[in-house]
């Protein structure tokens, strides 16, 4: 049987229901007044459909001139760094900045382990993280993941002399709207373990860029994307030690 015959089937027995509905709502000693009351309620669903559709339309004609306009005013940026010397709230999982015996600023994540940056970012495209941590205080063995629309964020993680950078691509998506772009560390330790009050401490915060992403990055994040699992890819990684903040 072909979907044209199923289709004649189907209407056949909802044509069938519906007369039967009506047969039992119609009074035999006055049957011209049910079919007109028949009739009239037709009409008033008519009038109500016609009603909705066109109060869509309206929605639909308003969103069709205005979306453009939104897009062009709100439209995010495709490029940003924050800095470690930047202003950063502690609500966002940061402590204050700190200097080196050189002067040079840092600052610790903690002591929650997750630390996270809020950020107008344009989405129709996709866009490289890179997230760089001071290795002096920051072991390689420990682990950054990273999350944003409710998606883990596969990150490739290369470490140098003096930095460890984590970096991943950021797929596009239809809202608008702030993104998210949180991180969790997988070690969190105290200077002092044996002091309750010592502060909770999870690494050491260089700087974070944004970019837009190339061709063969996207495709490296999709690859990743489809074996993700809880191992990073690790390039080219010295020895797991911790150095002190002169070495930085």
């Amino acid at each position: 049987m072909n979907s044209k015959s199923v289709n004649n089937e189907v209407n056949s027995t909802k044509l069938a229901a519906y007369v039967d509905e009506i047969t039992m709502r119609l009074d035999e000693n006055s049957i011209v007044e049910s079919l007109v009351r028949e009739l009239a309620l037709q009409k008033l669903s008519q009038d109500e459909l016609i009603k909705n559709l066109t109060s869509i339309k309206a929605y639909m004609t308003m969103r069709d001139i205005l979306l453009p306009e939104a897009l062009a005013r709100y439209e995010g940026l495709r490029q940003i760094k924050i800095d470690v010397a930047m202003p950063i709230k502690p609500d966002k999982g940061f402590y204050g900045i700190e200097y080196t015996d050189k002067g040079l600023p840092f600052r610790w994540t903690g002591p929650e382990n997750a630390f996270f940056f809020d950020l107008h970012l344009c989405r129709t495209t996709p866009l490289k993280l890179s997230l760089r941590l001071a290795r002096w205080g920051t072991a390689p063995s420990n682990r950054i993941r990273c999350f944003s629309d409710n998606k883990e964020i596969p990150l490739v993680k290369k470490v140098t002399s003096l930095l460890i950078e984590y970096s991943g691509v950021l797929l596009p998506r239809e809202s608008l709207g702030v993104t998210r772009l949180e991180f969790l560390v997988a070690k969190m330790f105290r200077p002092n373990p044996a002091d309750d009050a010592s502060p909770l401490l999870g690494v050491v915060f260089h700087n974070f860029t944004v970019d837009p992403a190339t061709e063969q990055e996207v495709e490296e994040c999709l690859d990743m994307c489809d074996t993700l699992t809880n191992q990073e890819n690790d390039v080219a990684e010295p020895a797991d030690t911790v150095h002190s903040p002169s070495e930085g």
